[in-house]
């Protein structure tokens, strides 16, 4: 049963399983670590599996019944595999900038999930990727001059000039528009 349809061992009592049914559900289907529990085969194995199950797909972080259970290597994976696992992972590691920074690289809009808009590192990596996770970063963030300058000048012409000014603090449009005007003539069209 467990071959032909992986979810079909939530059905399946318990005692008829073993390992072998679990690691195969899990690595055809990773939804299927939802079923698994970790008193059932110990925490070694429980670990195990969730390492193959995130790897696979980020999402099903989700499943972790305890985020206790949640490790750093199982929140890494989780988030290089898909950015918006970064939703599923502890408090703790949402401010963890390894982790954060594997889960920006994979999906830029995981940027909106981080606790860490204030760290100037993660906000350039978020800009890098899209100039409009800018307007996402710590209001002490935006008012620096100097990080913004230093921001545009090595983002600013990978895209529109105005998306980077649109989202930066109003007290700061006016000096933007000088410097762009410097730096690019046509920046104003």
């Amino acid at each position: 049963i467990v071959e032909n349809d992986q979810l079909a061992i939530k059905f399946i009592p318990s005692d008829h399983l073993n390992k072998k049914h679990y690691i195969e559900a899990i690595l055809r289907n990773p939804f299927a670590l939802q079923f698994l529990y970790p008193e059932q085969f110990g925490a070694e194995f429980y670990e195990y599996m969730c390492i193959e199950a995130v790897k696979t797909n980020g999402l099903t972080l989700q499943f972790i019944y305890d985020d206790n259970l949640i490790t750093d290597e199982i929140a890494l994976h989780a988030c290089e595999q898909n950015g918006s696992a970064l939703l599923h992972v502890t408090a703790k590691q949402r401010k963890n900038s390894k982790i954060v920074l594997a889960a920006i690289n994979s999906c830029s809009d995981a940027f909106y999930y981080c606790d860490l808009k204030n760290d100037k590192q993660v906000v350039e990596f978020a800009v890098s990727k899209s100039m409009k996770l800018l307007h996402r970063a710590s209001s002490s963030v935006r008012k620096d001059y100097n990080f913004l300058m230093s921001i545009f000048k090595k983002y600013g012409k990978k895209e529109n000039v105005l998306d980077f000014i649109c989202n930066i603090d109003r007290m700061l449009i006016t000096y933007f528009i000088k410097e762009c005007v410097l730096l690019n003539g046509m920046a104003l069209e």
